[in-house]
C-alpha cells in the first residue's frame, strides 16, 4: 500500500527489477481496498509511525487478513542505546535540538517531522497487541545513528567492520528495547 502514486510506482518497478512481480495497491493503509479475509499476511515495514490513526492502520489490516493471518511490523525505536547515546552527546555538546548550531539538522534522538507517532518496543508492542497475538518481537540493528560511529567504521578495515556490525545485530535480536528498530510477529486470533 502506498498513497503517492510516484513512490507506488518506483516500487513496482523496483520489485520488477529485482524479479519480485508481487501486486501493489494505491491508498491507505487506514482503508485497506480488499476484502475481509483475503490475504494470508501482511508486511508493515517501518510505517506504522507514519500513520494518520495507527490504530485504524493496524485494524484494517487485521480485517484483510484471514483467520490465522500473519503481520510483520517494523518500527524505529526512539528508545534505543543509540538514542539515548544521541541525546547524551547533545546534552554534551550543549545542543538542544539537531547536530548543527542552527538546528537545521535533526538529531538521530528526534522523531522526524512527517513521523505521527514516537514509538518505542514497549508502546509498538502494546499497540499491536489491542489487534493480534504477538508471538515473536526482535531487535534490529544496534547503535545505528550513534554520533560519529560511522567515522570509525569507514577508517577501520571493511571486515573488521563487518564482523563488528554482525555482533551488533546478534545483541540487538534479543534486546529489542535497546535495538533501533522493533520488529514484531503477529497472528490473527
Amino acid at each position: 500500500m502506498e498513497p503517492m502514486r510516484s513512490l507506488a510506482q518506483y516500487s513496482l518497478f523496483h520489485h520488477a527489477e529485482n524479479g519480485n512481480h508481487s501486486s501493489h495497491l494505491r491508498g491507505y493503509a487506514e482503508e485497506i481496498p480488499l476484502r475481509d479475509a483475503s490475504v494470508d499476511q501482511v508486511l508493515c515495514k517501518g510505517s506504522l509511525d507514519y500513520f494518520l490513526d495507527p490504530r485504524a492502520g493496524l485494524r484494517e489490516m487485521r480485517r484483510v487478513l484471514k483467520p490465522g493471518g500473519r503481520l510483520v511490523a517494523a518500527v524505529a525505536n526512539y528508545d534505543s542505546l543509540s538514542c539515548y547515546l544521541s541525546r547524551l552527546a547533545c546534552w554534551v555538546n550543549g545542543k538542544r535540538h539537531g547536530s548543527s548550531p542552527d538546528g537545521k539538522v535533526r538529531a538521530h534522538h528526534e522523531m522526524p517531522s512527517d513521523h505521527v507517532t514516537r514509538f518505542n518496543a514497549k508502546v509498538a508492542r502494546e499497540l499491536v497487541e489491542e489487534f493480534y497475538k504477538v508471538i515473536k518481537v526482535v531487535g534490529v540493528g544496534l547503535l545505528w545513528g550513534t554520533p560519529h560511529l560511522n567515522l570509525m567504521w569507514e577508517r577501520i578495515p571493511r571486515r573488521i567492520t563487518e564482523k563488528s556490525l554482525a555482533l551488533l545485530y546478534s545483541i540487538a535480536r534479543p534486546l529489542p528495547r535497546l535495538a533501533d528498530m522493533t520488529v514484531l510477529v503477529c497472528i490473527k486470533i
